[in-house]
């Protein structure tokens, strides 16, 4: 009972009592609690801050720079390095082939200069052939055996040339269409092998002289011509198919040459413009499909198509002066040559 009494009078407190007590433990609180503060050197005054402010902006930009600076050295190195190499590749191509076509070009006019000189020979009829024997033999042999060698040569061009049936072809011709060089009419149809062979008919059957074995047909389709020639020699071609070239084995050469007729002129006014004189009449030859000019010597023919589009030469370059030993062969090539319209 009594300490009932004594709790209720300690909760009866007066107002001042309170006030008083708060007061107290405000002070004990106090004097715990530690408040700490930053030292003033280390606070930053306004101007201190103006300036850090100031600089995180320069940095900042900087940054920003330096990232623009290495976009751009990146965007060079990927994209502008590999045209630069790809540029100076092509250009190192472009030298390569600038160096291959010279070559190129050198080897073709190093092919073209044989046919130039052949050129030349037929446009003066004095000069068709302009190697003699002694100029052929002195480059392959010494002087001190030079007059042996024509002598030499001489009679194996006499004996080359023998015609012993007297049919008109010599032997060399025979053999190269397998005729029999001791009768005159090889396959007893009463035409001679020469007959024949001018005819362009087989001296050796009933058939053309296309189906004898030793004959074969050149077609050069861009000047629309066809000709025979003897199977065993050998065909080139010089340059372009405007220059042909047969070559016997024995060195002989025959070639057709081609040129444009650029006025359209007659094979006559063309004649005599190139050589200086205007043609014998005995020596103009007219076909079908051609007329042509054969010269003085036999060795070279002029002559044009009927529309008067191209000049076509003809010629027999013998490898010595003497030794004609394809005359015939020759002629029966004049007799086969075939011009188609255009």
């Amino acid at each position: 009972m009594f300490g009932k009494k004594k709790t209720q009078e300690n909760k009866e407190l007066s107002a001042d009592e309170i006030s008083s007590l708060v007061d107290k433990n405000k002070e004990k609180v106090e004097k715990e609690i530690l408040i700490h503060t930053m030292p003033k050197k280390f606070l930053l005054g306004g101007d201190k801050a103006t300036q850090a402010k100031k600089m995180g902006i320069i940095i900042f930009v900087a940054a920003g720079i330096f990232l623009v600076i290495l976009i751009v050295l990146l965007y060079i190195f990927l994209f502008q390095t590999s045209p630069k190499n790809e540029v100076k590749n092509i250009e190192q191509d472009q030298e390569k082939l600038i160096k291959t076509d010279e070559l190129k070009a050198n080897k073709e006019k190093e092919e073209v200069t044989p046919k130039e000189e052949i050129i030349n020979l037929i446009i003066d009829e004095s000069t068709v052939v302009s190697t003699s024997s002694e100029e052929v033999i002195d480059t392959e042999v010494s002087t001190s055996t030079i007059d042996e060698e024509i002598s030499t040569s001489t009679i194996d061009i006499e004996e080359d040339v023998i015609d012993s049936d007297g049919d008109g072809l010599n032997n060399i011709e025979e053999n190269l269409l397998s005729t029999n060089i001791e009768e005159i009419d090889s396959d007893g149809d009463g035409y001679s092998d020469f007959e024949e062979i001018m005819s362009l008919y087989d001296p050796i059957s009933s058939g053309k002289l296309v189906d004898n074995l030793g004959i074969d047909e050149y077609i050069n389709t861009s000047y629309n011509y066809s000709i025979l020639y003897p199977s065993d020699w050998k065909m080139n071609i010089l340059g372009s198919d405007d220059s042909i070239v047969f070559k016997s084995k024995d060195n002989h050469i025959f070639q057709i040459y081609v040129q444009p007729n650029s006025n359209i002129k007659t094979i006559e006014r063309w004649y005599e413009e190139q050589v200086g004189s205007k043609p014998s009449i005995q020596n103009i030859i007219t076909t079908e499909e051609w007329k042509g000019i054969l010269s003085n010597n036999g060795l070279v023919i002029y002559l044009t198509d009927v529309n008067y589009n191209f000049i076509y030469t003809l010629l027999y370059i013998p490898e010595f002066d003497e030794e004609k030993s394809y005359e015939n062969i020759f002629q029966m090539m004049i007799n086969s040559l075939k011009i188609k319209d255009l």
